[in-house]
């Protein structure tokens, strides 16, 4: 298993050096297949040091040890959006979702995070209420593989598996 952005993810089922993925943008090549598994929805979480804080505005933020992890365009945009440039001034910026959390418990520090994650994890994190101008959006996520090699045993039965829920 492999971790990567979702560019490097669908060249590297292109080239063959990964047989499948989970991209969170659906691949627009006539080579790949796609198949919706889940909308991540996402919070903002905090070390348990910050039980019972609560945003009034996000820009709130900013003065929080905040780790930060782009999770993709439409995240971005809504953040900006609700934060103004001029506030966009995380801690630490990281490009993975581990590091992410790791950072978030050693800092005692904040950062979203998919719902999902967290609730599968063992951090015991704790939801951060805030107001926002606008709900974070969602994220489709997707499996992919070649269309070439559909008709492989291990990508055929994880592809029936995977649209049947």
């Amino acid at each position: 298993m492999e971790t990567d952005h979702s560019p490097v993810i669908v060249e590297k089922v292109l080239d063959g050096t990964v047989d499948a993925g989970f991209v969170y943008s659906k691949p627009l090549s006539p080579n790949i297949a796609s198949i919706h598994v889940l909308k991540d929805t996402y919070s903002l979480y905090g070390h348990k040091c910050f039980a019972g804080t609560s945003l009034k505005n996000l820009k709130e933020l900013t003065r929080l040890p905040w780790i930060y992890m782009n999770w993709g365009y439409h995240f971005e945009n809504w953040l900006k959006a609700e934060l103004g440039s001029d506030f966009f001034k995380p801690l630490i910026e990281v490009g993975h979702s581990e590091l992410e959390m790791k950072l978030i418990e050693e800092l005692e520090g904040v950062g979203f995070l998919p719902d999902e994650m967290v609730e599968r994890s063992t951090t015991g994190f704790i939801p951060i209420s805030m107001e926002t101008q606008k709900t974070i959006p969602a994220q489709n996520v997707y499996f992919i593989y070649k269309k070439s090699r559909e008709q492989e045993e291990d990508i055929r039965e994880l592809a029936k598996k995977l649209g049947e829920e």
